[in-house]
């Protein structure tokens, strides 16, 4: 028989791929984790910026492609599993009717009644 001695690496072309597989993964995760770290680091420097409202469309955005790359990555819902699909799809739609809940009750609230006006001391006494 010609085995490979005990701790050796193994040559076979399923192990050789299998480790490659491994490492692509790895650095694609690295590389994703990278980029979070880097939007971050981006959102923390546009709260120094003078750009007024637009800090918050810029946040929001910097916000969504965060979410979309946990998601995609970190979620592995860029793989093809209909199940995890169907799960992420579902909390959307629970999370958008609990939005939309919320919206309707501020919607149906009613003003807050006015304020006391402040008591005006009496007039002085003519004399």
């Amino acid at each position: 028989m010609n085995r490979p001695a005990p701790g050796a690496p193994r040559t076979d072309p399923a192990a050789v791929w299998q480790r490659s597989a491994w490492r692509r993964a790895a650095r694609g995760l690295v590389l994703v984790w990278l980029a979070l770290l880097l939007l971050a680091a981006l959102t923390t420097g546009s709260a120094f910026l003078p750009i007024g409202a637009a800090h918050v469309a810029v946040s929001v955005g910097i916000a969504a492609v965060k979410a979309v790359l946990v998601a995609a990555f970190f979620m592995q819902l860029r793989e093809p599993y209909p199940v995890l699909r169907m799960a992420a799809l579902l909390a959307l739609a629970l999370l958008a009717i609990l939005f939309a809940l919320s919206a309707t009750d501020y919607g149906w609230r009613s003003p807050p009644p006015p304020r006391p006006a402040a008591r005006q001391p009496p007039p002085a006494a003519v004399q």
